[in-house]
């Protein structure tokens, strides 16, 4: 998610070279011919204004890398027990504020997991749309949380849809069952997706 960062920071760092560029010119031709340093040197004060916003995203990506939880412990925050799905089939996201608490979840399963996935107590069919639903990880700009760019409806046009209320301490728990995803997971072989939204709202 932090890498998201480095997108919206492009015209920043965009100007800060195009800034430093000026000053390092501004600064070298105004100096006497005989004392000029190289244009090298000169160079090197819009390279290093370009370079220092994107070591410092670098540097709070990796330090906030330490503290985002895995895929297993948000599957394991989410539905209260560990997961069997291997992280290699599983992606997660998720996102907190003063307001509350989102994960978002993708994942392969077997049929055995799926049944396991399905089985919150509580869970019961949903009349949401499929795609207010997949919206809602979009939004927040998550590339990978809806593996489809298809907008002619034929991707998972026979989901269905459950919802759970006060699970696990979730105000809102979604679940999307997707039997058509065809191959376009990264496994072979027709995938059955499952997508999950976990909601909590307040403190």
């Amino acid at each position: 998610m932090w890498g998201l960062w480095f997108f919206p920071l492009a015209g920043v760092y965009l100007l800060l070279f195009v800034a430093g560029l000026v000053a390092a010119l501004i600064w070298h031709f105004s100096r006497p011919k005989n004392v000029r340093g190289s244009v090298l040197k000169a160079l090197s004060v819009p390279i290093g204004c370009g370079i220092l916003p994107v070591a410092l995203v670098a540097l709070l990506i990796s330090i906030f890398a330490l503290f985002e939880k895995s895929d297993s412990e948000l599957y394991e925050e989410v539905f209260g027990y560990a997961p069997e799905i291997t992280e290699d089939r599983m992606l997660f996201d998720d996102f907190e504020s003063d307001t509350g608490r989102v994960v978002f979840m993708r994942a392969e399963p077997t049929d055995d997991e799926r049944r396991q996935l399905l089985s919150v107590p509580g869970l019961r069919e949903s009349s949401q749309q499929l795609e207010s639903f997949s919206q809602l990880g979009r939004s927040r700009g998550i590339g990978g949380w809806w593996i489809s760019t298809d907008v002619s409806g034929e991707y998972c046009k026979t989901a269905k849809m459950h919802r759970a209320s006060g699970f696990n301490g979730w105000t809102e728990l979604y679940i999307a069952e997707c039997f058509d995803a065809g191959t376009e997971w990264q496994h072979a072989g027709t995938v059955e997706d499952v997508y999950v939204i976990a909601e909590r709202w307040g403190n």
